[in-house]
């Protein structure tokens, strides 16, 4: 903001708001102070009367005015790990992919410098399903985002990036793509530490992150495997067979593992074992090794296995239609929105007591994290109960415990009376999923990985009802 924006902003804030008279006070023309008005209006810090609004009082404060439209970003969310890239795009490049002698090719350039790239495309899981971003994930994503410069006609407004102030979720249905990144060696020649390196697909520098989800991947992807193979030379490649192999002995100690422990059952929940193997694995990795990545994988796994759950259970268990009725929005009323939040306001403490009730009467001791579940994900239980197959983890457990008021026989009910802790449990596996996204990743506690592994184990045979559940839980430095 320049100096006679603030100079008139302030004035305006004092009551002297006519064009002539704030001339007079700071020897401007009159036509010049009220195009500064105008202006000021423009950006939506003055009313029509030429007082100012909250965002103008804030504008006082920063010092900040910026005269760009709202920019419209694109986020992006990994297929396997279901968390944002750290990063967005104000504008997508399509590339154009050839077929030549069977054999795919990304074609980069223009007619005059075209390129032409081997291609290696890594799909998503068959049964892989988007998850709705929380507000924390699209901050850490956009915050690292570079406003456009100003056009040259704003002449009277200074260059340069502008903080961004507020973010807005356009479309919660995502559109699926496929993002071209490159893998390539001897990125510095002073740099030994990593023989070859990943590009970020939004960005021009290599990705630590990235190269540590595509040596993941290339576990199980044999044509990725053998595309890094080729890159980095048979040494490399042999080192990843090694690891393979060693990690592939770890996974069947642990399937055969698990079918002792969770009776054969488990095997007629396929998607759910296949997550408890992977989990069971990474935690027998992590606690022989460094832990770190492998940890963060155990918390992963565990919270996918418990959302496959809650959907079935969503599905197969649903709310009653006048609880239901409790999540619809309130009629607008284009005169005075303060009625509609008051009945909005009612909404939330009528859902609060029914959800605190029922959890008393199916023995749940402690309530006090769900209630604040309900405060933060109100609008998620009823999205959650009408589309369970889109279900989050956070929204799914009081839209749960909703149902068992005419369900008696629901699974969570059985599932407190033996655990009547459970609920603050899982409340606290939600909140691990900050530290397991792709931003600032951080290792997770050796307690933390525990309590998940251990939650995992006792509570989800329960919730299938696969008998018996497990009694005991191998402690880290107990029997593999």
């Amino acid at each position: 903001m320049d100096v006679f924006q603030r100079a008139i902003l302030r004035l305006c804030r004092a009551g002297l708001r006519r064009p002539d008279l704030l001339g007079q006070r700071l020897c401007l023309e009159p036509k010049l102070c009220e195009h500064i008005l105008q202006q000021l209006q423009h950006h939506g810090y003055l009313t029509d009367d030429y007082e100012p609004t909250r965002s103008g009082i804030d504008a006082l404060a920063t010092g900040d005015i910026d005269p760009l439209d709202s920019v419209v970003v694109y986020v992006f969310q990994d297929p396997f790990t279901r968390q944002l890239w750290p990063s967005a795009v104000d504008r997508i490049y399509p590339g154009e992919v050839l077929w030549r002698r069977g054999q795919r090719l990304l074609v980069r350039g223009d007619a005059g410098d075209r390129r032409e790239f081997d291609l290696v495309t890594v799909r998503p899981p068959n049964d892989a399903q988007p998850r709705l971003p929380e507000a924390l994930d699209i901050l850490q994503a956009v915050r690292h985002f570079k406003l456009p410069e100003r056009d040259a006609q704003d002449f009277d407004m200074p260059r340069g990036d502008s903080a961004i102030r507020r973010t807005s979720l356009v479309d919660d249905r995502p559109e699926p793509v496929w993002l071209a990144t490159y893998l390539f060696g001897e990125w510095r020649s002073k740099d030994t530490s990593f023989p070859w390196q990943a590009r970020d697909p939004l960005g021009p520098r290599p990705s630590t992150m990235l190269r540590r989800l595509v040596m993941a991947r290339s576990e199980e992807d044999e044509t990725l495997r053998t595309a890094v193979g080729r890159l980095v030379g048979q040494r490399e490649a042999s080192r990843i067979e090694a690891a393979n192999q060693a990690r592939a002995e770890v996974r069947r100690d642990a399937a055969d593992w698990l079918d002792l422990e969770l009776t054969l059952r488990i095997r007629d929940h396929e998607k759910v074992r296949r997550l408890l193997v992977d989990m069971e694995t990474n935690y027998r990795l992590g606690r022989d090794g460094p832990g770190g990545t492998d940890f963060e994988n155990v918390a992963r796994n565990a919270l996918r296995a418990f959302e496959i759950v809650f959907r079935q259970m969503l599905r197969d268990y649903p709310m009653d239609s006048a609880d239901l009725a409790l999540f619809s929005k309130p009629k607008s009323n284009s005169k005075s929105p303060a009625p509609n939040n008051a009945k909005l306001e009612a909404q939330k403490s009528q859902v609060a007591n029914l959800v605190s009730e029922q959890a008393k009467i199916i023995g749940i001791a402690r309530n006090g994290k769900l209630m604040r579940l309900v405060e933060s994900n109100f609008a998620g239980i009823g999205n959650a109960a009408r589309q369970p197959e889109r279900a989050d983890f956070q929204p799914s457990l009081p839209a749960l415990v909703l149902a068992t008021r005419n369900h008696p026989s629901h699974p969570l009910a059985r599932a407190a009376r033996n655990h009547p802790d459970m609920i603050d449990t899982l409340v606290t596996m939600a909140l691990l999923r900050n530290p397991t996204s792709h931003e600032d990743i951080k290792d997770l506690a050796q307690d933390d990985v525990e309590l998940v592994r251990g939650a995992a184990l006792s509570l989800l045979p329960i919730l299938l009802d696969i008998s018996p559940p497990v009694k005991k839980v191998d402690t880290p430095h107990g029997p593999r």
